[in-house]
């Protein structure tokens, strides 16, 4: 009897430490929220991003652009990416290398992860190689976007993510440039911010490049990104380093040429490019990646001795798993929301013309509206707008040039229809003076939907972010299991005073 007690006492207490612990770990383990305090400690960071930065370094080798294994590669991509449940989509160049290497062709790979908002973050890296296995340059971005990918494939999210994996960057980003020259004004309004992946893991720091710099005036614009990545870093215990100034082409924090974020920098576009180098060598750039003895003139990429999985792993893989875990870590933690986006990132989506009414459709002249009925904004078009035209000659014009002498009888009709023309332009004046204000008041009310929209969106993920995205389901769940357990505690003790009360009574008999 007594080792009865004993097992429901013990059963007890692990109980109740199983539910101390799911209410400790109830932000993640009954299901994905964006916007945790923390990114959760259960995710193995990096762990997949390795093994894909692997197999593209041993499977994919010199997978230089039109060659068989970059197309290799490329299927292999698609196949995986649309195994998670993404769309792919393909954007295709044909064009000259800007380094003289002569002409390339390829694809690049673009799916969607649709999130709460329209505006997205676009996170991109660069699948073909240079002349090596291109294991860091850049099976290392590839990795990395790969692994996140998976990762968010089912989750809901604030923003919008668009993935795109480039090709033909070596060549001079041939396919981002394409790909860039390929979207409407909407799609790039839709652009929060760029997070270019390009050899993250070999190098002996982990470097970020960010904001515009106009040489004219020698000011710097964008600069949000920086900052507010470097307050994330902060949080996760990252540490992110900033080139030094030694190189006037590319002026500290900013490298706004070189790679895939290259053609949206060049946009206006706010940017984030992760890089893991030195800059410390003889050529002070980003070429010279590691002051290590074993890599002559510390260049790892573009290398068939040193950009390979073999040399890599016997001789830096604690450094390429610290920077693959960090890097993946500070990408997964901007797509749940955490990235500190001010409100005048979200810039008004322009939508196309013919959802819309344009300036000059709002501005016409009385007269060119047509006074059967208001028109609305949505309806308004060229071709109605162009049925009158001011400069074509009236018929009294027409008349006056073919016969300047009429009778009393014509200069009579005429008269009367001058004075009927009068009214009746007294009437379309009147309606096309109500038709204006309707135009006008429905262009505000436009106006005003859109801007709320755009506030609704920021306010919205504001509040997510301030919400902290607890994910209330699992401590719910969590405070349930308490609360039973606490009943089978009592339950347990009930049964133990009564089975000690009826053990006192058969001693006293």
């Amino acid at each position: 009897m007594k080792l009865g007690m004993k097992t429901k006492l013990a059963t007890a207490v692990l109980s109740l430490v199983l539910a101390v612990a799911l209410i400790l770990q109830g932000t993640g383990l009954f299901g994905t929220s964006f916007g945790a305090s923390k990114v959760y400690a259960d995710e193995s960071f990096g762990e997949k991003a390795y093994e894909y930065m692997k197999k593209m370094s041993q499977e994919y080798t010199f997978r230089i652009s039109t060659t068989e294994a970059n197309a290799d590669c490329r299927a292999w991509l698609k196949k995986l990416v649309s195994g998670w449940g993404y769309k792919v989509s393909t954007c295709e160049f044909a064009a000259d290398s800007t380094h003289g290497w002569g002409p390339f062709s390829g694809e690049s790979l673009i799916f969607d992860k649709k999130g709460q908002s329209d505006y997205m973050l676009l996170i991109c890296a660069h699948y073909d190689g240079a002349w090596s296995p291109a294991c860091d340059d850049n099976g290392s971005g590839v990795g990395v976007l790969l692994e996140n990918a998976e990762r968010v494939a089912k989750m809901d999210l604030p923003y919008s993510v668009r993935f795109a994996l480039f090709d033909g960057e070596e060549p001079g980003c041939l396919g981002s440039t394409a790909y860039a020259a390929s979207l409407s004004q909407e799609e790039m309004d839709r652009i929060v911010c760029v997070i270019n992946l390009d050899s993250v893991a070999a190098g002996d720091n982990l470097m970020i490049y960010s904001g515009n710099y106009h040489a004219d005036t020698n000011t710097f614009t964008e600069m949000w990104p920086l900052s507010s990545m470097m307050e994330l870093a902060d949080e996760y215990d990252v540490k992110l380093s900033i080139h030094p100034e030694v190189n006037g082409q590319w002026p500290t924090p900013t490298k706004m040429t070189g790679s895939d974020h290259a053609a949206f920098a060049a946009a206006g576009k706010p940017y984030i490019y992760f890089e893991a180098s030195n800059w410390m060598g003889g050529d002070w750039d980003n070429m010279y990646q590691t002051d290590s003895p074993l890599v002559e003139k510390g260049k790892i990429m573009h290398n068939e001795p040193y950009d390979n999985i073999e040399f890599l792993e016997a001789n830096f893989k604690d450094r390429i798993q610290k920077h693959l875990k960090e890097v993946s870590q500070l990408v997964y933690a901007t797509m749940i929301g955490h990235l500190n986006i001010p409100k005048e990132a979200f810039k008004e989506i322009v939508k196309p013309t013919t959802q819309a009414p344009t300036e000059e459709e709002t501005t016409q002249a009385p007269s060119e509206i047509p006074t059967t009925q208001a028109p609305e904004p949505m309806t308004v078009s060229e071709p109605t707008k162009e049925t009158v035209t001011p400069e074509a000659p009236t018929v009294e014009e027409t008349s006056s040039d073919v016969n300047t002498e009429t009778t009393e009888a014509e200069t009579s009709t005429e008269a009367e229809t001058t004075e009927a023309e009068t009214t009746t332009e007294a009437e379309t004046t009147t309606e096309a003076e109500t038709t204006t204000a309707e135009v006008t008041t429905a262009e505000e009310t436009t106006t005003a939907a859109e801007t709320t929209t755009v506030e609704e969106t920021t306010t919205e993920s504001e509040k997510m972010k301030d919400e902290g995205g607890i994910n209330w389901i699992g401590i719910l769940i969590a405070v349930v299991i308490l609360l039973l357990v606490g009943f089978l505690i009592f339950l347990f003790a009930l049964s133990m005073i009564q089975e000690r009360r009826a053990q006192n009574r058969r001693d006293k008999k």
